[in-house]
């Protein structure tokens, strides 16, 4: 468990907070200068809180009323910025084991190595990397420190959206493979349901909302209109088989069966695909006539209100977010335990 209950100014800004994480992967989530990388930097060290307390597991980092402030470098904490941060007269190799102390213990080198898929890329120079397996390097320098915790703030700032896709791929691998305790900030909501086993939301330096991520997007005040437009849902499907002649590729996702256009490098057991959640089309009977490849019979969850819009969470095997309109709510009589159709093109549908 991570607690951190602390008090921080920095000019006008204060950030007060009292956070129980006890889940293994934590979502941080908010507005531009609402507190996240302040929060992430207290934790680190780097930045002392004025007063509180801040510890992981039975190990206190700092207390005020008993000033205690262990020094950054005995924290064990692994940060992943924004900026990859790579030493450039240095090689992949290098850069990985940086920091590493021979009887560190923690992930195995050749573990992360294969985790991350970088055995390939060892002996090239930052400079030869794109921007996707810059970060991937990062992440493999931080998992060998041999962390305590793991503080990923926004790593996928900056790199385009399939860049950005494939990067969240891995980062999923790491999480899933080291049972390391992480804290994932983001202005993805997306990322977050795909990542995390519960998400925090910040707003003006306080704690708005705190819970699993599928309930947190709901809060109210969390999710505008704006977020809605780049709500995607990621999830993971079995590949069935791949169809060259027709570009596609066949999946199976809980029971049922998804076409999905695109190509692929070679032929892994498991895919990560994502489909916006506006991309998602719902009816209360089977569809006929319609160009869209994919129809999966599914069961509304919850239904809840964001913005001027409704998300209607649809259980297909796995969960979706679709969002409609609310004439549609009423028209469709969404509710929980409803049957309902899900519908989506083949080309709405991306593999990360």
């Amino acid at each position: 468990m991570l607690r951190a209950r602390m008090r921080k100014r920095l000019g006008e800004f204060v950030l007060d907070l009292d956070i129980e994480c006890r889940r293994r992967v934590t979502g941080v989530f908010g507005p531009s200068g609402c507190g996240k990388t302040t929060f992430l930097n207290c934790l680190t060290g780097v930045l002392p809180p004025d007063a509180g307390r801040i510890q992981l597991g039975q190990a206190a980092w700092f207390d005020s009323d008993r000033k205690t402030d262990v020094h950054t470098r005995h924290r064990r904490v692994g940060y992943v910025f924004q900026d990859s941060l790579l030493f450039d007269h240095m090689s992949v190799l290098k850069n990985i084991l940086y920091g590493r102390k021979a009887d560190a213990g923690g992930p195995r080198f050749d573990d992360v190595v294969q985790v991350l898929e970088l055995k390939e890329l060892l002996k090239r120079g930052p400079n030869e990397l794109s921007g996707g397996q810059q970060r991937r390097v990062a992440i493999a320098r931080a998992l060998l420190s041999n962390p305590s915790l793991l503080l990923f703030d926004e790593p996928l700032t900056g790199l385009d959206a399939g860049l950005a896709g494939r990067v969240l791929v891995y980062l999923k691998r790491v999480l899933d493979a080291f049972e390391i305790m992480a804290v994932y900030v983001s202005h993805s909501i997306s990322d977050l349901v795909y990542l995390c086993d519960e998400a925090i939301v910040l707003h003006d330096g306080k704690v708005i909302a705190q819970g699993a991520p599928t309930s947190v997007v709901t809060h109210h005040g969390v999710l505008d209109d704006r977020h809605l437009a780049e709500l995607q849902n990621v999830f993971p499907a079995r590949l069935l088989a791949v169809d060259a002649e027709e570009g596609a590729v066949r999946c199976q996702v809980g029971e049922q069966m998804l076409l999905v256009y695109g190509a692929l490098e070679n032929s892994p057991d498991e895919l990560t695909l994502a489909v916006n959640a506006c991309d998602v089309v719902l009816a209360t009977k089977t569809p006929e006539g319609i160009s869209a490849r994919n129809v999966l019979v599914g069961t509304v969850e919850k239904v809840e209100r964001v913005g001027s819009k409704v998300l209607v969470f649809v259980d297909v095997g796995i969960l979706w977010m679709v969002e409609v309109g609310r004439a549609a709510v009423k028209e469709l009589d969404l509710k929980p335990g409803a049957r309902i159709h899900t519908i989506v093109k083949a080309t709405a549908i991306h593999i990360l």
